[in-house]
C-alpha cells in the first residue's frame, strides 16, 4: 500500500488532540465518539474523494488554492502592517 493511500489519516491528529482535554474534563465516552465520527467522516471523504481528485487537473488545483491564499493574505496583510505604523504615528504625535 502507497502512502498515497495513507495520507489522509495525517488529518486524524486534531481530533485526537482536541478529545485528550475533553476526555480529562468531560469524559472519555464523549471524546471517543467524537474522535470516532471524526474517523468515519475522514473515511468516507478520502474513499470518496479521494480517487475524483486524482483526476483533477494540477494546473487547475494550484490556481484555485493560490487564489483562495492570496485572498485571504490581502484581508488580514494590510491591518497587520497598518498597525504598527498607526501605533508609531499616535506615539509620535503624542
Amino acid at each position: 500500500m502507497g502512502t498515497d493511500r495513507v495520507g489522509g489519516c495525517g488529518q486524524l491528529r486534531p481530533p485526537l488532540l482536541l478529545a485528550s482535554p475533553v476526555g480529562v474534563t468531560r469524559g472519555w465516552r464523549s471524546a471517543g465518539w467524537g474522535v470516532g465520527a471524526a474517523f468515519a467522516g475522514l473515511a468516507v471523504i478520502v474513499v470518496g474523494l479521494g480517487p475524483a481528485l486524482a483526476n483533477l487537473p494540477i494546473d487547475s488545483l494550484r490556481l484555485v488554492v493560490g487564489t483562495v491564499l492570496l485572498v485571504g493574505a490581502l484581508t488580514f496583510i494590510p491591518a497587520l502592517a497598518l498597525g504598527p505604523i498607526v501605533e508609531h504615528l499616535l506615539a509620535v504625535s503624542r
